[in-house]
């Protein structure tokens, strides 16, 4: 069995979480005097007086509400800061290995409750001083066994740790090409402008041409598609009503 590459939690540093606001926190009323005073006094509460709600003059519009009191709250943001990659080397897969279907392996993946368990037979096989003679020669190699289970262990741990290392990264390419497209989309306008009056900038200049031009046709086929989809549920719409 092959042992899981040594990989650090450490190499993998990612911004904590934002701690939430405290709730506020709200007075509490002061309690009124019991009602068996306020029956051996005579006292009676006051009656209830509804206020009237304020009318506004004739010819007068009324306020408009807000559109923020009403609407559904914005989706959540990333607010990431944007940083330069940490210097991690990630191992690559061994040449010799090949990928298989995992879908074939779908009863064999370990639950939580059978990993939470596993440091604890770990100890209890350790323990054994009469491993063979009590379970007999059925059952399988001691040794075997408990290093199987460590190595379970430390696959499933590195698997949980690079799978949140992989969601890091994917956000902060995201947020760090987002960054990028608006720097590019305003130099490409000053581009423009220069190579239209000096074509020969252009060809000094391919590699970054052909950035801001790719960069650019996949906004325009971005935008067709875009176009093409609104047409086909706007057609889609005209039919079902018809």
């Amino acid at each position: 069995m092959t042992q899981p590459p040594r990989i650090q939690q450490a190499l993998f540093p990612m911004p904590a979480p934002a701690s939430e606001p405290e709730a506020a926190v709200k007075p509490k009323r002061e309690p009124g005097p019991p009602r068996a005073l306020r029956a051996s006094t005579g006292a009676t509460p006051a009656p209830k007086t509804k206020r009237a709600a304020p009318t506004a003059p004739k010819g007068a519009s009324r306020p408009k509400a807000s559109a923020g009191a009403d609407a559904k709250p914005a989706a959540r943001r990333a607010t990431a800061p944007l940083t330069t990659p940490p210097d991690v080397t990630i191992p690559a897969p061994p040449s010799a290995f090949v990928p298989f279907e995992l879908a074939e392996y779908r009863g064999y993946f370990p639950k939580g409750t059978q990993l939470s368990a596993i440091p604890e037979a770990i100890v209890d096989l350790e323990r054994f001083t009469d491993y063979s003679p009590q379970l007999g020669a059925a059952a399988p190699s001691l040794e075997l066994l408990i290093l199987l289970l460590k190595q379970e262990l430390q696959w499933a741990e590195l698997r949980r740790s690079t799978e949140a290392f992989l969601v890091y990264a994917r956000s902060m390419e995201v947020l760090t090409w987002k960054r990028v497209r608006g720097n590019l989309d305003q130099l490409d306008r000053v581009y423009q402008a220069v190579v239209a009056q000096h074509p020969a900038f252009g060809e000094k200049h391919r590699g970054l041409a052909r950035l801001l031009g790719a960069t650019k046709e996949i906004g325009q086929r971005g935008a067709a598609t875009r176009k093409l989809k609104r047409a086909a549920r706007v057609a889609e719409k005209g039919a079902k009503q018809g």
